[in-house]
């Protein structure tokens, strides 16, 4: 089976069992080494990868590329590049309810994007995104300090395996799976 087979069937799995809604999720990283980040409107503390829910039947790549341009106005042809990093299953904090029905929590499809012009200003989806930062690896950790601990855990794991894998071989090339509960 190919990977983009394995990750439909892995989202389309999700779907059925209704335990882990599945979400396509963007780690964007500049030529200057730089990450994206965007502002939760419904909790202005909370910064994350630009993200959003893969819907049943649609392939976790073509909702990625939706996602980003219903929140930042991004278009496919001014995307370069995706390539998969792998997933997690995240539980959902025990007083949060999902509106899906969904029992468990979210399992996040990585994908490492390149966008052709980093430069570009994009158009944040006011109803969904408060604002967007570019921000130097760095500087990450500080930035994302009000992130819920588990989230914020999960982002570095992935900026770190794109961070590694570009320092060492040029390319990314990884997956994995595993749950990561709230404290």
């Amino acid at each position: 089976m190919d990977r983009k087979t394995e990750v439909f069937a892995l989202a389309a799995g999700a779907h059925q069992k209704k335990e882990y809604r599945p979400v396509a999720v963007a780690v964007i990283q500049d030529s200057c080494g730089r990450y994206l980040f965007v502002q939760s409107v419904k909790d202005l503390q909370e910064w994350s990868f630009p993200q959003g829910g893969i819907e049943v039947g649609e392939d976790a790549e073509e909702a990625l590329s939706r996602e980003l341009q219903e929140e930042l106005g991004i278009v496919r042809s001014g995307i370069a590049r995706i390539v998969y990093l792998g997933n997690e299953d995240m539980d959902a904090e025990s007083a949060r309810k999902d509106k899906r029905g969904f029992t468990r929590g979210k399992r996040y499809f990585f994908f490492l994007v390149t966008v052709q012009n980093p430069s570009q200003r994009f158009t944040p989806q006011r109803g969904e995104i408060a604002d967007y930062r570019w921000v130097a690896t760095d500087e990450v950790n500080q930035f994302l300090a009000t992130t819920r601990a588990t989230k914020r855990l999960l982002m570095l794991k992935y900026l770190a395996l794109v961070s590694e894998s570009s320092m060492q071989h040029g390319h990314v090339h990884t997956e994995s799976h595993s749950v990561y509960t709230p404290e």
